[in-house]
C-alpha cells in the first residue's frame, strides 16, 4: 500500500455490521426462549435506495472487479450465516416447545387438583402438591439448562473472500495519487451501496425468521 495513502475518504469496511448483528441477536433470542431474557432484537439493517454505475475506465477496472467479487462472496458467506443461525434458533424453539409441552400439561393437572382438594385441609395432599410442583420445577430447569448450552453456529470468513478484501484495500492504497481520487471516491460509493443492499436483503431474511418465531410461544 502508498505510504501517501492518509485520506480517510477511500478507507474501505470489508467486514459488514450483519457479521456480528445476526450472531449477536441470535444468541439473545436464544436467551429469550429459555427465560433469561424478556424481548426479542432485531438486525434491523436499513437500505437506501443508492444507485451507482461502474465506472467506464480501463484504469480501475481492476478494482471495479475486485469490489463487485468481494460483494459477491460476502453475500455467499452472509447467508451462510444466515441460514444457519435461523435453524439454529428454530431447532432450539421447537425442541423446547416438544420437551416442556409435557410439563405445562402436567402441571395443568396438579393445578386442577388442587382447585379440586381446596376446601379440604389435608397436610399430606398439599405437600404431595409441593413435591410434584417441585419435581417440575426441577424437570423444566434440566431442561432449560441442557438449551443453554446448546451449540451455536461458528461461521468463519474462508479464505478466498480473506484475500480477496485484502487485496480490495490494497489495491485502493496502490492506485492512490496515480487514479484521480473522485474517480476512487466513485467506486468506494459503489462497493459500500452493494454491501448495504446485501445486507439489507438478508437481514429481511434473518428478521421475518424471527417475528414468525417469536410469535409462536413455546409454554
Amino acid at each position: 500500500m502508498s505510504e501517501s495513502f492518509v485520506d480517510v475518504r477511500l478507507y474501505i469496511t470489508v467486514r459488514p455490521t450483519l457479521e456480528y448483528r445476526i450472531p449477536e441477536v441470535g444468541n439473545h433470542a436464544i436467551a429469550v426462549m429459555v427465560g433469561d431474557e424478556d424481548d426479542y432484537t432485531f438486525t434491523s439493517v436499513t437500505c437506501t435506495n443508492d444507485s451507482h454505475i461502474l465506472p467506464d475506465d480501463p484504469s480501475v477496472q481492476f478494482l471495479c472487479n475486485l469490489c463487485m467479487s468481494v460483494c459477491s462472496m460476502t453475500e455467499e458467506y452472509l447467508r451462510q450465516l444466515e441460514m444457519e443461525w435461523g435453524g439454529c434458533m428454530t431447532r432450539i424453539h421447537s425442541g423446547l416447545r416438544s420437551e416442556l409441552d409435557p410439563i405445562r400439561v402436567r402441571l395443568k393437572q396438579l393445578q386442577s387438583l388442587k382447585k379440586k382438594y381446596a376446601p379440604v385441609t389435608n397436610k399430606q395432599v398439599e405437600q404431595e402438591f409441593r413435591n410434584e410442583m417441585n419435581k417440575l420445577n426441577a424437570e423444566m430447569n434440566n431442561i432449560l439448562n441442557r438449551y443453554r448450552s446448546a451449540t451455536v453456529p461458528i461461521i468463519q470468513r474462508n479464505q478466498e473472500l480473506i484475500c480477496s478484501s485484502e487485496n480490495l484495500r490494497t489495491e485502493f492504497g496502490n492506485m492512490y495519487g496515480s487514479v484521480e481520487t473522485v474517480l476512487l471516491m466513485q467506486i468506494k460509493k459503489m462497493f459500500e451501496s452493494e454491501m448495504r443492499k446485501i445486507e439489507f436483503n438478508i437481514s429481511q431474511t434473518f428478521d421475518k425468521r424471527l417475528r414468525q418465531l417469536s410469535m409462536r410461544p413455546i409454554v
